[in-house]
């Protein structure tokens, strides 16, 4: 088969390729007036997957090349292969590779920057990797830092008690020991989108200097000079020099090294230089949540979450995964194993007894190391005690309130929908056996959330209007007297329930949201007729519906003690 597919390439494109092995084919390709020596091997899964395209021994620059000269022909992920055509499969690689050959220089250069660290990383040392924590490079920078190095840990961040915070509780590093290096780090930030010269044998320190003293500034000239006349004993130099390109700033890290001890040398003069390049990563929090497609808008959003049970627990890692800045927990129960199943957090978590709460803490200080998180662990952690005092609500852009208890969450409506400046509330709550789940956004010029649960005849407090049950129905099981009591949904609803919540959530601080709101998930209710319940005439009308997923404004209730009007 592969003789037939080169022998059709050949016809089809007029080249000569022929084997030189039982899977590999080689000829030269002439394109735009030169001469490439291509080679194709088909013995790497072809055609249930790409060939393998290689220019041998060429000598000018290629972009999509490794650094043996093997072409990235395409996205893999993102094209169905046909291995049924094998034919069409060769002749669309050689088209492709044929492309990459005819490139121009502007065109080139483009196709670098956009997978730069492709690149850098081909010539980078593998045991080393630089973790940036720098905030953005300024126009026209070059600006002085310390690097840390400890156990093949390099890090780089605005203090060095900063880098060595993140070393310690991320990457474990043991500062007890004596082995921490600084290394003097410089960052330059170059006025144009250049290439850094290729790191081969034949590099040097002196061309590296002529390269960058040849695309910086006038007034960034003369801090390199001064740093350049540094005279040190031992030279462990990092230059972290930022490319600006139309896909955002490039990173190409230098680690130079030179030890003369028998005297001082300034770094301009030094000879005996190795120059090493590194890859960098950053871990700067802008980057980080722009990467994952979380909101830098709220990282300076303040979100006092009041219950992290089955529901609380995940909107409480949503909040942080989508960027939040700071977090308070208040939870004053304790995460016990029968509950694993249905809570973010495990078995190895609730053998120890803890509080939700603080073991959520650690958990999400863990993974989120730019969110600050108080578990708000007081003697008494009862949300009544804590929401008495309404001034400390005060403090916060969003309270959001996951108990499931509906006087829990009425009293913190009457307390901030009076209040000035108060901060806006988020209710969620899962209903029994997976029939649903509701999040609600109160706002100060919308209805509260006692309009939801005031008879509009009478004005006293009914069961919730939004239920998807028929009313003054039980649901509590228990396997173990009143202790063990609970109620019957699943961890897949009270991710469900968290999803909308967080959402929600996003919207009230990005100013998104215009007017109390309710949202509701709507799920089957075959377990809870099951069960012998019954569901309520709001729901079946949504079932007939055929609605999955309802949201609506809430007006006022004129019987509402809090805001009727």
């Amino acid at each position: 088969m592969f003789e037939e597919v080169i022998d059709y390439l050949n016809q089809e494109r007029g080249v000569l390729l022929v084997p030189v092995s039982e899977f590999i084919y080689e000829g030269n390709v002439d394109i735009l007036g030169q001469s490439f020596n291509m080679q194709i091997d088909l013995g790497k899964g072809f055609p249930k997957d790409f060939p393998v395209i290689r220019i041998i021994n060429s000598t000018q620059f290629i972009p999509h090349s490794s650094y043996n000269g093997c072409l990235c022909l395409i996205d893999k992920d993102s094209v169905m292969i046909k291995p049924n055509m094998p034919n069409e499969l060769l002749l669309d690689s050689f088209d492709r590779a044929v492309d990459i050959l005819k490139m121009e220089p502007k065109e080139q250069l483009q196709e670098v920057f956009r997978e730069f660290y492709s690149y850098w990383e081909q010539i980078a040392r593998k045991d080393v990797l630089l973790y940036m924590n720098l905030p953005n490079a300024g126009i026209h920078e070059i600006r002085e830092y310390s690097a840390i190095w400890q156990d093949k840990c390099l890090i780089v961040s605005s203090s060095e008690e900063e880098s060595k915070a993140l070393l310690a509780n991320y990457m474990h590093c043991n500062f007890q020991n004596n082995d921490i290096h600084k290394i003097p780090c410089v960052r330059i930030k170059l006025r144009t989108s250049v290439i850094p010269p290729q790191m081969n044998s034949g590099i040097t320190w002196g061309s590296i200097r002529r390269f960058i003293r040849n695309n910086i500034t006038g007034s960034q000239k003369m801090k390199f000079d001064r740093l350049l006349s540094l005279e040190l004993e031992c030279i462990h130099f990092i230059l972290i020099l930022v490319i600006p390109s139309d896909f955002g700033d490039q990173y190409a890290c230098l680690w130079l090294h030179y030890k003369k001890m028998n005297r001082k040398e300034s770094i301009r003069n030094t000879t005996n230089c190795k120059i090493d390049a590194i890859s960098a990563l950053r871990i700067d929090s802008k980057y980080m949540l722009t990467r994952g497609c979380a909101e830098t808008s709220l990282e300076n959003k303040a979100v006092l979450l009041i219950g992290c049970g089955s529901v609380g627990g995940f909107v409480a890692e949503n909040l942080c995964q989508c960027g939040i800045g700071k977090l308070d927990i208040l939870d004053k129960e304790r995460i016990t194993v029968d509950n694993v199943h249905r809570h973010v957090l495990g078995f190895s978590d609730a053998v120890t007894g803890g509080f939700k709460a603080d073991l959520l803490k650690s958990r999400l200080e863990a993974r989120f190391p730019y969110v600050e998180i108080d578990s708000l662990n007081y003697v008494d952690r009862t949300a009544e005690t804590f929401i008495s005092n309404p001034k400390r609500l005060k403090m916060y852009d969003l309270v959001v309130s996951a108990t499931g208890n509906p006087t829990v969450d009425l009293e913190l409506n009457d307390s901030l929908f009076p209040m000035e400046e108060a901060p806006s509330l988020v209710v969620c709550f899962n209903e029994p056996y997976g029939i649903g789940g509701h999040a609600i956004a109160v706002l100060k010029n919308g209805a509260c959330l006692r309009c939801l649960y005031t008879d509009p005849i009478s004005g006293g407090l009914v069961q919730f209007q939004g239920s998807f049950v028929e009313e003054n129905q039980s649901f509590s099981k228990t396997f173990s007297g009143c202790a063990g009591s609970y109620v019957e949904y699943s961890v897949l609803d009270s991710q469900q329930t968290a999803i909308i919540t967080t959402r929600l959530a996003i919207e009230v601080l990005k100013g998104q949201c215009g007017h109390t709101k309710l949202v509701s998930w709507v799920g089957k209710a075959d377990n809870l007729k099951k069960a012998g319940f019954k569901s309520s005439e709001y729901y079946e009308k949504l079932i007939q519906s055929k609605s999955a997923y309802v949201e609506m404004d809430i007006e006022h209730s004129k019987r509402c003690k809090i805001c009727g009007i």
